[in-house]
C-alpha cells in the first residue's frame, strides 16, 4: 500500500471519503500526475499533506472514457 493509499484510507475511516484512483509518472517531464476522488479540493490537498507529498497544483479532471476490464 502506498502512502497516498494509506492516507486516503485513514481519511475515509475518519468520515471524509477519499480514494487514490491512481498515479502516472512521466519521467521525461519529471512529473507525477495523481488522480484523487474526493469531495473537494481541500480533501485532495489534505490527503497529499497527510501522505507527506508535495504538490504544485490541483485541477478538476472529468473522465471522458473508461477502460472496461
Amino acid at each position: 500500500m502506498t502512502r497516498l493509499e494509506r492516507a486516503a484510507q485513514e481519511m475515509t475511516e475518519e468520515g471524509n471519503p477519499v480514494v487514490h484512483v491512481g498515479s502516472v509518472l512521466m519521467p521525461v517531464d519529471q512529473v507525477v500526475f495523481t488522480v484523487i476522488d474526493a469531495i473537494d479540493e481541500t480533501a485532495a490537498r489534505r490527503v497529499h499533506e497527510r501522505a507527506g507529498l508535495s504538490l504544485d497544483r490541483i485541477a478538476e479532471a472529468i473522465p471522458i472514457c473508461r477502460r472496461r476490464p
